[in-house]
């Protein structure tokens, strides 16, 4: 039958909007839709098939032709209602929130009382338009930790420490905690009812370890299925460009997932130390999590050494700090873990408060299981800042270059650091400076005890 009437042929279209194997499918070809337009979308249709593949409906404006945009929001409206596959009838925030951007843009070109703008091109960015009307109530928070909100819808949050002592398997107690909400999760709590978890570093027998472990902790049998979750390992590929193409291909799909986990972020990039590789790769995954609504939660090494090896490695950890929604580390002391936001890029958007949890090896369930911190476990400024308190505790009173000096040899710290040191002392009125220049400790004379450690 031809379908020469409008609003079957609108039918078809939205079938094949959201169900693009139909593109391809026998009789189905520009000859079948009477109207020119509908016949235009469906070319467009095809030719953004060919490119890209399936490309989710939600994203499709960025492609199409400005001429065939508006077609494209009339089957919108039409999918709520027709009887065609339930794909139809799934319209997504993101298609709204597309509709209003081109209204906004179609109103301005009217109220300049100008010809319209030359049509956006298909790889244009689209910005997101406030408007009141496009506010849609706010969906739970993905990720939690220690109860807190730490990761919300299009977000993305960063795990930073050491090789080899249990990103990995903070990323796998999440998944677990995932299937079952009664598991350890080693701190955390997620909403998220689909889970990607991508391993970029370990060799497949320890991700296979990893794996079954994850489904012991989950309390679920070997052999039987885990919902929702997808656990993948890409050290087989063997390109930047393999491993990123892979990524993407995961997320834009007609269900992507809720929360991708990336275990081992510097492996999509050739330099964590090359602003043109690292900039651009954090760009596109915060373009990925507003597309497609997801949330990202990645981990990558701190530096080797030095004072900064609690900060994550290169330009790529300075970028993803700059844009996390919470930045998490992953401390040692012992066999003791510690998960924390104490340090110096630590951070957490949605709660002011310090988050910390503590975990240890478990011989006998061959995993590693919540437990207390110990009291000796303290912030690495914590322990500093008593050290200080003892050092000036020590003199009655200091020059502010003898005072600079000592906490330079105490401490390792450069100058600059040292004189911010005396400026958060006297903020804190542990310190005083008098009229002379003097720094005095207001330390009684019996607290004052000599510190072995300290060169004078």
């Amino acid at each position: 039958m031809m379908p020469n009437d409008s609003q079957i042929e609108k039918i078809l279209l939205a079938s094949c909007v959201f169900r693009p194997a139909l593109l391809l499918a026998d009789g189905v070809s520009p000859e079948l839709f009477y109207h020119a337009d509908h016949r235009a979308l469906y070319q467009d249709l095809v030719r953004i098939h060919a490119d890209y593949g399936a490309v989710p409906s939600e994203n499709l404006p960025v492609y199409l032709r400005a001429e065939t945009q508006s077609l494209y929001y009339d089957l919108l409206e039409i999918a709520s209602s027709t009887t065609a596959a339930p794909e139809i009838k799934r319209l997504t925030e993101l298609a709204a929130r597309r509709r209003v951007i081109a209204e906004a843009e179609r109103a301005a070109a009217e109220a300049a009382d100008m010809e319209r703008p030359l049509p956006i091109s298909a790889d244009a960015p689209r910005a997101y338009v406030f408007s009141w009307s496009d506010c849609p109530p706010e969906e739970p928070p993905t990720l939690y930790f220690k109860e807190n909100e730490i990761l919300s819808r299009q977000g993305i949050a960063l795990l930073t420490g050491p090789a080899g002592k249990g990103k990995s398997q903070i990323f796998h107690a999440i998944c677990a905690v995932a299937l079952n909400q009664m598991s350890d999760g080693l701190g955390f709590k997620t909403s998220a009812q689909r889970i990607l978890y991508i391993d970029t570093e370990n060799p497949y027998k320890i991700f296979r370890r990893n794996c079954k472990r994850t489904a012991r902790r989950a309390v679920i049998s070997d052999g039987d299925d885990m919902p929702g979750i997808r656990l993948e390992n890409i050290r087989g590929l063997e390109t930047i460009d393999e491993k990123r193409n892979y990524l993407r291909a995961n997320i834009v799909q007609a269900e992507p997932p809720d929360l991708v986990l990336i275990d081992g972020i510097g492996d999509f990039v050739l330099d964590v130390n090359n602003a043109e590789s690292c900039i651009p790769l954090i760009a596109e995954l915060c373009a990925l999590c507003a597309q497609t609504n997801i949330s990202i939660f990645c981990s990558l090494h701190g530096n080797p050494m030095g004072e900064a090896k609690e900060k994550a490695r290169g330009v790529l950890g300075s970028e993803l700090i700059r844009k996390a929604d919470a930045s998490l580390l992953l401390r040692c002391d012992g066999d003791i873990r510690v998960i924390t936001s104490e340090f110096a890029t630590g951070k957490n958007r949605a709660a002011g408060d310090t988050m910390e949890h503590a975990f240890r090896w478990d011989d006998e369930s061959e995993m590693f299981k919540s437990c207390d911190a110990p009291p000796k476990i303290k912030s690495k400024r914590m322990m500093e800042q008593q050290q200080l308190i003892a050092l000036v505790n020590n003199n009655a009173e200091w020059r502010h270059k003898d005072l600079c000096r000592a906490i330079m040899e105490a401490t390792a710290l450069h100058e600059r650091s040292a004189k911010d040191r005396i400026s958060d002392l006297c903020t804190m009125e542990i310190l005083t400076k008098d009229a002379d220049g003097l720094y005095r400790s207001k330390a009684k004379p019996a607290e004052r005890k000599n510190n072995d450690w300290i060169h004078n």
